[in-house]
């Protein structure tokens, strides 16, 4: 891969290119070559590196946007529980890499659904893909976005032909605008944040530059709330794990807390008064007359360079050109030639333990901890696979199976952290205090703290 577009790619976006499968950059970047009429990679490469069009065409072809309604229902009922308390102001909760809408609306719809006035909230919802974000402002979807979805949630679509639109009353709580989850600025500071299966995808450094940047958006005590395979990946410095089985929410600040207290100051939030928006203004209609005070026009870019709402549609999903789906093919250049060759390779067997982890990204989690148990009995046990079974054991209501899959990660690497912050969660909820402040301090010693 060449490594100049490797750099560029990473720059723009903070993923971890590796994560994307075998051959899914090479792919992508033929498809860019191919639709460009580029006489050669380096070609193509030179007309890249002068045009954020053609570099946001490439990010489109490489975005996963991959979602469904009440994926995770736990983290939806968890959010309205925790602000059904909360001060008469409006709150402001953000939805990072939204992908094609359906958690940011079943944000909104799980509000109205509790009773919050439609006056007393609203979503905002950002992600790289305009491709995305034009399925989003359409609101249409068919049934693979419905799968497991609660009965209440129909009350809140119209039946149109070939599927579902979601009504205006829910449209107009959510804003959508583009950026990178990472250059994403605002002047409000944010009741909750979801940012779900996004660091999974991102490198290192990015990792953290994205924790910093969702705690620095957050209000005191604000709520985060991540995929399953991803509380272990917070930094423990900056957001404290919530006991509560299946929301998978964390708490700025690392004091320890539990996300359905009785005391008024535990539920009590520090609201920011809106200063502007980050985002444009909806398409569906106009916004309530709260929501348009003190806002600038204009749209937030990665890099915060505000532009004007477009207008022009963007081709959905379905309308795209069908891609090349050839497993195993790479782009070389040989040293004394310009010119794109294209060699087939054998695609390289993948691991099962990232399969896995994949799989439970997407919510497939029967399909993930059969692979886990499979990667065992082909290569025996070890710490990581054992930890990901029990998050996915976790997330099926299992807790003592999930416990005892914690307890052997924590066996076969004393200095797992991320498991013994699972087993602390565990004995908390069990009511065993002593139990989780040792696997607290242990988690703490094993991340090189005092």
């Amino acid at each position: 891969m060449n490594p100049g577009l490797v750099r560029m790619l990473r720059d723009s976006t903070g993923w971890d290119l590796s994560r994307s499968g075998p051959g899914a950059v090479e792919r992508a970047v033929r498809r860019r070559v191919e639709a460009q009429g580029a006489r050669s990679l380096d070609d193509y490469l030179a007309r890249l590196g002068g045009s954020r069009e053609e570099l946001q065409a490439l990010i489109e072809e490489l975005a996963v946007c991959e979602s469904w309604f009440y994926r995770y229902p736990e983290s939806f009922r968890s959010l309205a529980a925790a602000i059904q308390n909360a001060p008469p102001t409006a709150l402001e909760i953000l939805c990072l890499a939204c992908s094609t809408g359906e958690e940011a609306y079943s944000i909104a719809i799980q509000l109205l659904h509790s009773g919050l006035g439609p006056e007393r909230f609203r979503v905002h919802a950002v992600d790289i893909s305009l491709r995305a974000l034009d399925v989003c402002r359409r609101g249409f979807y068919r049934q693979f976005s419905f799968r497991g979805a609660p009965g209440f949630l129909m009350g809140y679509f119209e039946r149109v032909p070939d599927g579902w639109r979601v009504q205006e009353r829910v449209r107009r709580q959510v804003e959508f605008c583009q950026a990178n989850a990472l250059e994403f600025v605002s002047d409000r500071k944010y009741r909750a944040v979801f940012c779900r299966n996004l660091v999974i995808y991102l490198e290192g450094s990015s990792r953290v530059r994205l924790w910093r940047q969702i705690y620095s958006l957050l209000e005191e005590r604000g709520l985060l709330f991540v995929g399953p395979s991803e509380t272990s990946e917070v930094s423990p410095r900056l957001f404290t794990p919530l006991p509560a089985r299946g929301t998978y929410a964390l708490r700025k600040g690392r004091q320890p807390d539990r996300l359905f207290e009785d005391s008024p100051g535990a539920r009590e939030f520090r609201s920011t008064p809106p200063a502007r928006a980050p985002c444009e203004a909806p398409r569906s209609g106009p916004p309530p007359p709260w929501w348009t005070e003190g806002r600038r026009s204009g749209a937030f870019h990665p890099g915060g360079a505000a532009v004007a709402a477009r207008g022009e549609a963007h081709p959905s999903p379905s309308e795209s050109p069908p891609r090349d789906r050839t497993e195993g093919w790479r782009l070389k250049l040989p040293p004394a030639v310009g010119t794109e060759v294209i060699a087939p390779l054998p695609a390289p067997r993948e691991d099962l333990l990232e399969k896995a982890r994949r799989l439970a990204d997407r919510g497939e989690i029967h399909e993930a901890l059969e692979l886990c148990l499979a990667r065992m009995r082909e290569r025996g046990p070890s710490a990581e696979v054992h930890f990901l079974a029990g998050l996915l054991l976790d997330s099926m209501a299992s807790e003592e199976e999930a416990a005892s899959h914690y307890r052997k990660a924590a066996y076969l690497d004393p200095g797992h952290a991320p498991a013994l912050l699972q087993l602390g969660l565990w004995a908390e909820r069990r009511g065993d205090t002593g139990a989780a402040a040792n696997f607290r301090r242990r988690a703490r010693r094993a991340g090189g703290e005092p």
